[in-house]
């Protein structure tokens, strides 16, 4: 009976650190979302992917076609 007490009380413990981790996590993404619609409304050119130089899609280039 102590055992499961004692199991009990870890168990509660290791919930409790999950439950913390998951709040930061929680915080930490809701205040990277406000910082980015925040700056999406200064400039509305941050919408984009800071990485893509040309929003333009090129998946279809032109392919030259093999003459006969």
């Amino acid at each position: 009976m102590a055992k499961n007490v004692g199991l009990i009380h870890q168990i509660k413990g290791n919930i409790s650190k999950v439950l913390s981790i998951y709040s930061g996590l929680s915080i930490d993404f809701s205040n990277i979302v406000h910082q980015h619609r925040a700056s999406a409304t200064v400039n509305p050119a941050n919408c984009y992917d800071d990485k893509v130089e040309n929003p333009v899609d090129d998946s279809a280039e032109h392919v030259p076609e093999k003459s006969e």
